[in-house]
């Protein structure tokens, strides 16, 4: 396994659906930014190499009112 470095940019790259947590039949989306993550690292050759992903940065949990 080789090392690597995650970062999670501040960077808004998009959105996501996502609904709340615990799951609830009725459940609600709600439009959530996505944020560029870099992963980079090494590869077998010893060349830096480096990805770029889409993340979301937080979830959302409903509380019983």
């Amino acid at each position: 396994m080789q090392k690597v470095l995650v970062t999670v940019t501040k960077t808004k790259v998009g959105t996501a659906k996502l609904t709340s947590y615990p799951y609830r039949p009725q459940r609600k989306k709600y439009l959530i930014p996505l944020y560029k993550v870099k992963v980079s690292g090494k590869n077998k050759l010893g060349n830096n190499i480096e990805e770029d992903f889409e993340a979301i940065r937080f979830g959302i949990k409903r509380t019983k009112k």
